[in-house]
């Protein structure tokens, strides 16, 4: 029996690759004529067929990371629209869930919200620009976890994110005019011109 099954597999490839070309033009005309058939059919299979489907993908996915983030980038990139609507309606029909998984998600990551709520509250304003994820970890590295203005540790006072430039005299929202500065600096210089800020600290003279 095993035989048989390869003879037909080795005599059906060799059948596909000399007349590929046929295939496909009449593949392409009989999906051409019966686009509602096949699509019906295609709708009653995978209702019949849920777990199976479900099951193969998942185990494809495991297979095969490289080629799923490849086919989900491409998905995301052609269709946010969709995913919007689909992310906005799964958040109106699950919100315990929803506001659960956030919770979570803003405990991991600090940071994040940090730069997402301050992304937020600068597009008010509309100088332009827009604070990166990685912006925090980088800047922290830079100015080794000391606040850039009193060089205290923000380890032990945490963080604000702070516009060099402020934003009411013209500065813009981006990675190059941030520094991290312990909270009571940045309600200190507010929005005063940076200079005049720092020789009334002693610096800049």
């Amino acid at each position: 029996m095993d035989n048989k099954k390869e003879k037909l597999r080795a005599y059906n490839a060799k059948y596909y690759k000399e007349n590929c070309e046929r295939i496909k033009e009449n593949t392409a005309v009989y999906v051409s004529a019966n686009k509602e058939k096949i699509s019906e059919n295609k709708k009653k299979y995978y209702s019949e067929n849920k777990s199976k489907i479900k099951h193969n993908a998942s185990e494809w996915a495991k297979k095969n990371p490289k080629k799923r983030d490849e086919i989900e980038k491409k998905f995301h990139a052609k269709n946010p629209d969709y995913l919007k609507k689909r992310a906005a309606a799964y958040r109106a029909s699950h919100p315990e869930k929803t506001n659960a998984s956030v919770a979570k998600y803003r405990t991991a990551h600090p940071e994040v919200l940090k730069i997402q709520t301050h992304n937020r509250r600068v597009r008010k304003i509309s100088n332009g620009g827009k604070l990166s994820i990685e912006a925090v970890p980088l800047i922290f590295l830079r100015q080794k976890g000391k606040c850039a203005i009193c060089r205290t540790s923000l380890k032990k006072t945490s963080y604000h994110l702070d516009h060099i430039v402020p934003l009411f005299r013209g500065g813009k929202n981006i990675n190059s005019n941030i520094q991290l500065t312990c909270p009571k600096c940045n309600l200190s210089k507010g929005s005063k011109d940076p200079i005049q800020f720092m020789q009334g600290r002693g610096f800049l003279l």
